[in-house]
């Protein structure tokens, strides 16, 4: 394909993926994520965890830059945060 621009909107017409993710001392998340999305990986993981070793969330504000699949702060939400995420990605 041509530029980078192009190769993105050709993606996004892929079918998406479904992913189930494991979050920390939570129930398995199922995820539909776009092709050009990025999905939980070992460094999703790694955060949730970190967040789950704070607590609960309850009074407590997160703001996750880089959202991807929104794993994280899916289970950040559940464990009572109050999220805003956001990403260069519009999926």
């Amino acid at each position: 394909m041509g530029e980078g621009g192009v190769d993105e909107i050709a993606l996004q017409h892929r079918e998406w993926d479904t992913k189930r993710w494991q979050p920390v001392g939570l129930d398995v998340l199922t995820l539909k994520v776009p092709p050009t999305v990025y999905p939980p990986h070992d460094d999703t993981a790694l955060l949730d965890s970190c967040i789950a070793r704070l607590g609960d969330g309850s009074g407590r504000t997160m703001l996750e830059i880089g959202v991807g699949s929104g794993a994280v702060a899916i289970a950040a939400a559940q464990r009572g945060w109050q999220v805003t995420g956001c990403d260069v990605n519009p999926l």
